[in-house]
């Protein structure tokens, strides 16, 4: 059932003779529907990246446990991900393992430490959870703002990215970019606002307040941008 869920190579066949500003919306709508990868590459990412030899939690626990464990992650990870194509008592079968033990899930993580920047990370976090409508369309406007800077930003959150991968601390910058999908959720916005720039703006302002301590100027300022754009006294 899960394997119904739309991918970007399957949403986009039959699109490459549209051109010109046509082609921008058809890309918009082929990430609005689509997913990149499947099930099986969600599974794998959770057991073998999320779960990995270096979680801290695994060395106090016994391999069959901790396979358990796994399992039940990977089911309510699965259910959540299909959730759209899957009939609700499968899907309900799936997570409910994991919504019986972590009744807070939609809650936990708050106080859970983002680094040396966790203070601003945080004060971040909940001001774009509460966006109002208004609060909203101005994010949009400043996203909009910065569409011509597309290919410095991709460049600068690579740089933060491996920022994050030789100073250890990708799991830091990972549990503050999933915050930031529950914010990004929280205060409203849709799937088209993520297709169409918006999400990624937020991501590049996380990746700047959780890797600023060891990004340039250059990179910050980037990625910053639509933040500032935002909070910039009217």
């Amino acid at each position: 059932l899960a394997a119904a869920v739309p991918q970007l190579r399957s949403v986009g066949e039959g699109t490459g003779d549209v051109a010109g500003a046509d082609r921008t919306a058809v890309l918009v709508a082929q990430l609005e529907r689509g997913t990149i990868g499947n099930a099986a590459s969600l599974e794998r990412l959770l057991r073998e990246d999320v779960l990995g030899p270096e979680h801290p939690a695994l060395g106090r626990l016994a391999d069959d446990v901790g396979e358990q464990a796994a399992d039940v992650l990977a089911d309510a990870a699965v259910g959540a991900w299909a959730a759209e194509v899957l009939p609700p008592l499968v899907r309900r079968e799936l997570e409910q393992p994991f919504a019986g033990v972590v009744p807070d899930a939609g809650t936990r993580g708050a106080d859970a430490d983002l680094g040396p920047a966790s203070p601003e990370l945080r004060s971040l976090l909940t001001v774009v959870a509460a966006l109002d409508t208004r609060g909203r369309d101005r994010w949009r406007a400043a996203v909009d703002e910065g569409r011509a800077e597309q290919r410095p930003w991709a460049a600068a959150m690579h740089e933060a990215s491996w920022a994050a991968h030789v100073s250890g601390r990708t799991r830091t910058l990972a549990t503050a970019q999933l915050l930031a999908v529950r914010a990004f959720a929280d205060a409203g916005f849709t799937a088209h606002d993520g297709a169409a720039g918006s999400w990624n703006a937020l991501a590049g302002v996380v990746q700047a307040m959780a890797m600023g301590d060891l990004l340039d100027g250059s990179a910050l300022g980037v990625l910053r941008a639509p933040w500032t754009r935002l909070t910039a006294p009217r």
